[in-house]
């Protein structure tokens, strides 16, 4: 039986049980009043009002059917709709079959329900959804420019979605099993303006490229709009606290992958901040940094590596005593491991995206493993 008429015979049932519920309960009262109308006392009188108790009891659920059945009922002509169009397009509409039926069934939970949920906006809220149910959901209430964004990059998945705020997981072909590793990459200053996410994704994919394994762009801070408000330290520690959110629930979807994070300028802060109150990343590449929040890379967890360009002007924003943001990762004094291949490489703040050592060296990063 297809799922549009699954639904609507699950309708039917359900309003058929409550129809009989409730017949059923007016029968009783009618039998309870004749059996006891001839006599009086508070015996009889207790008996009619634990009748009518139970009779009450069971209203409750007879109506909790009746919605279940209409929300039911809302949703099969939309999954008849979509019927016709499955062959060729059976990936996405099983994203769109799964979403309805999550939806669904958060509806049928709150009708049932005297608490209200918070409407699902980060990854962790959809513990148990596949990516391709989660894409389909955020599609149904994203703003058009996250809209355009999926429409202009097929390989995307929308993990995370609202004003200012954006997720996406691209070459979702290796993520429907397990890859081998995942890239989360978390851009700088000025990432929340939703006119630069095309950018980062560009960059994500070029990351899963070299990688051979897919990588998520994660703008889900408030990024400082302009350089000079990038010495602030309040947004990274608060971007930290989301981004090990959202890396603790992409753990959990694949908990055998390698997991690498790039934080690229001042994302590279947010992710030394998170990195060092809990974040687990399994190698932690700074590129282009002002500072990863500590004084030493073996204050954080895993493998640290850094790189920055001998023409990078975030050079002088730090150094090997600190800056706003800690010591500088590049200098050998901090510790890390600097990114194969990159070493006294030219270029400036924003070449490392157009140079191939660069990308080669992050995926032999990924091939260590």
């Amino acid at each position: 039986m297809s799922p549009a008429r699954s639904l609507a015979t699950a309708a039917t049932q359900l309003d058929s049980t409550s129809s009989h519920l409730h017949g059923y309960t007016v029968e009783w009262r009618h039998h309870a009043d004749a059996l006891f109308l001839a006599t009086a006392g508070p015996a009889p009188e207790s008996a009619r009002h634990n009748v009518e108790l139970a009779r009450a009891s069971l209203e409750q659920p007879r109506a909790e059917m009746a919605a279940v059945a209409g929300v039911l009922r809302s949703y099969s002509p939309l999954e008849d709709l979509l019927e016709p169009l499955a062959d060729g397009l059976a990936p996405g509409l099983a994203g769109i079959g799964e979403a309805l039926d999550w939806m669904c069934a958060r509806e049928i939970a709150a009708l049932c329900s005297d608490t209200t949920a918070e409407p699902p906006q980060r990854l962790e809220d959809f513990e148990g959804l596949s990516l391709e149910g989660i894409h389909e959901i955020h599609l149904s209430s994203a703003p058009a420019h996250v809209i355009a964004l999926a429409e202009a990059n097929p390989d995307l998945l929308i993990l995370e979605a609202s004003e200012g705020r954006f997720a996406a997981l691209v070459d979702p072909t290796s993520a429907r099993t397990q890859p081998s590793s995942i890239t989360t990459y978390i851009p700088g200053t000025g990432s929340s303006n939703p006119a630069s996410w095309q950018s980062h994704i560009d960059n994500a994919r070029a990351l899963a490229t070299a990688t051979g394994s897919p990588a998520v762009a994660w703008v889900g801070y408030d990024a400082p709009p302009r350089v000079p408000l990038a010495a602030r330290r309040a947004p990274a520690e608060k971007g930290a606290r989301a981004l090990t959110r959202f890396h603790r629930a992409l753990r959990r979807r694949f908990p055998r992958a390698h997991h690498i994070v790039v934080g690229y300028s001042y994302g590279s802060t947010v992710a030394g901040y998170a990195a060092r109150d809990g974040m687990r990343a399994d190698d932690l590449v700074f590129v282009g940094s002002p500072g990863a929040g500590v004084h030493r890379a073996d204050e954080l967890p895993g493998r640290v590596w850094s790189v920055t360009n001998a023409d990078d002007p975030i050079r002088y924003s730090t150094g090997p005593v600190g800056g706003v943001h800690g010591t500088d990762p590049s200098t050998p004094w901090f510790g890390a491991d600097p990114v194969p291949g990159t070493q006294g490489r030219p270029g400036d703040h924003s070449s490392y995206w157009s140079d191939p050592a660069f990308f080669e060296g992050v995926g032999a990063i990924a091939r260590r493993y």
